[in-house]
């Protein structure tokens, strides 16, 4: 009984063992299961999912041009991402926030497909998987997202590509359409100044670009024009249309244009409108045979040219012609001629320059009339009035300009008030016996920004000597009390 017993315990304290070990292995592979917070392997809470603008169903679907798509990342364990069935490696991964490890990334993250430019007439496409993955590195099944990227062809075509437009030297002939048939932004742009662009409708100077980002193919045109050739060789320019992030090979028009076989001409031969700001314009004149001259006629000297002659010579001769600052409220031409020392005849090139929006109308600006001092001055003070008149502009203040006439240098501006809308007031003090002043009124006025005067013509009086009597009515010496202005 007491051997039973003896074993009876012992198996008690076996099985307990057991028991205990058994117990002691699940609470330890939970605690290897679980790290960060976050679920184990074999846990069924486990979950990946990822979002990014423009990925729908498992297809991210992008242009032909190079493109970055940032994806963000919720899962509850480790993760990695792959990228197979690719040809070459124009599809790449880049890792961006989160926490990570030897064995991948942690938690919640981001990650970039970054796309190189399509430059082939074909589209291709590669599959990028997000994998949830042990800590050994090692993928859990069943625990994956697929990305499907797709990524479109070039498409571009271009009337005219490759061939030559050929031009006569001496005429700028006829403008050739150019279309451009494409799915993604391009721009149009010449190699040489003599070429220039001549957009279409739908562009944005020289460039195109879908709206909103679509991928719709659409057929864009647009002209080139050319100036005459002032020289003596033929010469050669490129039209290009490129893409303004790379993503094709510029596909390029040839040029040509034959030389010159005229005597003498001058470009342009027509100046679009000048700006009221003024600018610099240059032209070209070609005379091989003789000597020339040119002189600029305008009212007042706002034009300026650098050179007003040249010999005759196989090269083109540059003239700039700066055109100044028309400040008035009128626009204005100008002519360049240009005389030939060989030759009777002359060539006349018309410069037209706008009128400043900001310049004052003399209709609207402020009038001020003549001045004059009422009754009662004395020896020391006077009071000086005058009209005014504003159409449109508010005054915003008024005075006189006074000076002695003996010393006209020594000029006082005195502030004076407004009554009525239309009459100033000018009480001047300070005045020295028998002397002659000058005065006349004035209104200020802001027009364009800028503060302004107007003012009337002059009135002379002169002030009493010493001898003049109190009470009597003549302006005198103890009289320096000024009459009422009621």
């Amino acid at each position: 009984m007491k051997l039973f017993n003896k074993i009876r315990t012992a198996g008690v304290a076996l099985f307990g063992g057991i028991a205990l070990l058994s117990v002691s292995a699940i609470i330890s592979g939970c605690s290897e299961n679980i790290e960060n917070g976050l679920y184990a392997a074999d846990d069924s809470n486990i979950g990946i999912s990822i979002d990014a603008l423009g990925f729908h169903n498992g297809l991210l679907d992008i242009g032909s041009a190079q493109s970055s798509t940032v994806f963000t990342v919720s899962s509850t364990t480790r993760w990695t991402v792959e990228v197979s069935n690719c040809e070459g490696s124009w599809c790449q991964i880049l890792y961006g926030e989160g926490n990570s490890d030897g064995a991948g990334h942690i938690g919640d993250g981001t990650f970039t497909v970054e796309a190189a430019a399509n430059r082939s007439g074909n589209s291709r496409e590669c599959t990028v998987t997000v994998y949830a993955i042990e800590s050994d590195g090692s993928h859990i099944s069943g625990k994956s997202v697929e990305i499907n990227v797709v990524q479109d062809r070039q498409s571009i075509q271009v009337d005219y590509a490759g061939d030559e437009i050929s031009y006569h030297g001496t005429g700028n002939g006829p403008y050739p359409e150019i279309t451009v048939k494409a799915n993604q932004a391009w721009v149009a742009s010449s190699s040489h100044s003599w070429v220039k662009i001549i957009p279409g409708p739908e562009m944005d100077g020289d460039e195109y670009r879908p709206e909103d980002g679509s991928a719709e193919e659409k057929s864009i045109s647009f002209h080139i024009s050319v100036e005459a050739n002032p020289g003596t060789s033929m010469r050669y320019a490129e039209v290009s249309i490129s893409s303004p992030t790379s993503a094709f090979t510029p596909i390029r028009l040839n040029i040509t244009q034959t030389a010159s076989t005229e005597t003498f001409f001058i470009t342009p031969t027509q100046v679009p409108q000048v700006a009221s700001y003024g600018e610099t314009i240059e032209f070209q004149v070609y005379s091989p045979r003789e000597a020339w001259t040119v002189s600029a006629i305008s009212a007042g000297d706002w034009v300026t040219l650098d050179k007003t002659s040249g010999e005759a010579s196989a090269d083109p001769v540059t003239i700039r012609a700066s055109i100044s600052a028309n400040n008035t409220s009128v626009a204005r031409q100008a002519s360049l001629v240009f005389t030939r020392s060989g030759e009777m005849g002359t060539t006349v090139v018309y410069i037209n320059q706008n009128a400043s929006a900001d310049a004052p109308n003399p209709e609207e600006s402020p009038r001020v009339s003549g001045a004059w001092i009422v009754s009662g001055w004395t020896q020391t003070w006077a009071q000086l009035r005058a009209y005014y008149v504003s159409p449109s502009i508010p005054v915003t203040g008024c005075g006189a300009y006074v000076q002695k006439v003996s010393d006209s240098s020594d000029v006082r501006k005195v502030e004076g008030k407004t009554i009525n809308d239309g009459m100033i007031i000018v009480d001047i003090e300070g005045l020295e016996p028998d002397t002659e002043y000058e005065a006349r009124a004035y209104v200020n006025y802001v027009q364009a920004g800028f503060t302004m005067a107007a003012a009337g013509t002059s009135t002379f009086f002169r002030t009493p000597d010493t001898n003049g009597e109190p009470g009597t009515g003549i302006p005198g010496e103890d009289d320096n009390t000024p009459p009422s202005t009621n």
